[in-house]
């Protein structure tokens, strides 16, 4: 049976913490998985991330 919960020592736990993320893609993949441009990936990348330093 699987736990409920990723252990503490599972890979894709250590790809976060309390404040961030790693995402393990680029903005291409990221942009064609979801439809959209790079361009536009790219400016709600980088306002999420203004948005996370306020």
């Amino acid at each position: 049976m699987v736990p409920p919960y990723p252990s503490p020592t599972d890979p894709v736990t250590k790809l976060a913490d309390e404040r961030s993320y790693e995402l393990p893609f680029s903005q291409d993949v990221i942009g064609d998985a979801l439809g959209i441009s790079l361009a536009f990936v790219n400016r709600v990348l980088r306002r999420i991330s203004s948005q996370a330093r306020s």
